[in-house]
């Protein structure tokens, strides 16, 4: 897996917050517009979750995502 840098900040694709779930990146895509994960960002054509965001919500999964 692997961060992407973009403006300083730094981002997971959908297929590596799958991964680290264990769940196919259809289920991430469901959850995140469900309110069961973060919301991912659009940055330029790509659709990304914040690496800080992740990990904050990955300590405390049972909080409702923001």
């Amino acid at each position: 897996m692997r961060d992407i840098p973009i403006s300083g900040r730094m981002f997971y694709s959908p297929d590596e917050i799958a991964g680290f779930l264990g769940v196919h990146r259809s289920t991430v895509d469901r959850w995140s517009r469900e309110g069961k994960l973060i919301a991912p960002e659009k940055v330029g054509s790509r659709v990304l979750y914040s690496v800080a965001d992740f990990e904050a919500w990955a300590a405390n999964p049972s909080k409702k995502a923001a």
